[in-house]
């Protein structure tokens, strides 16, 4: 409990795909450095807004139950308070 104030500032952390550590950047903080540079932003979505995933019953279900969460997902991620509260965000811009 005593690192969780440190962990919401930190700027650097480990990667979990690659061996290095990286720079973290906030959603406003990209928005603001991209149209500075030229870019707009076309859209923004929260990804992994679920944080609790069902499992299938069986291995038939996976499938229906895979292209579900994909639905699900894009809908909430498109949304507040979802958007706000997702793992990632996602933003998509186009040089100008």
């Amino acid at each position: 409990i005593d690192e969780l104030a440190h962990v919401l500032t930190r700027e650097r952390g480990a990667s979990r795909l690659f061996d290095t550590d990286v720079r973290f950047f906030s959603a406003p903080f990209l928005a603001d450095w991209l149209t500075r540079h030229g870019f707009e932003i076309v859209a923004d979505y929260g990804l992994m807004c679920r944080h609790w995933v069902p499992e299938p019953e069986t291995d038939a279900d996976a499938q229906a139950l895979l292209d579900k969460s994909v639905v699900l997902e894009r809908l909430m991620g498109a949304r507040d308070p979802y958007k706000q509260t997702a793992r990632y965000v996602q933003l998509i811009a186009r040089k100008q």
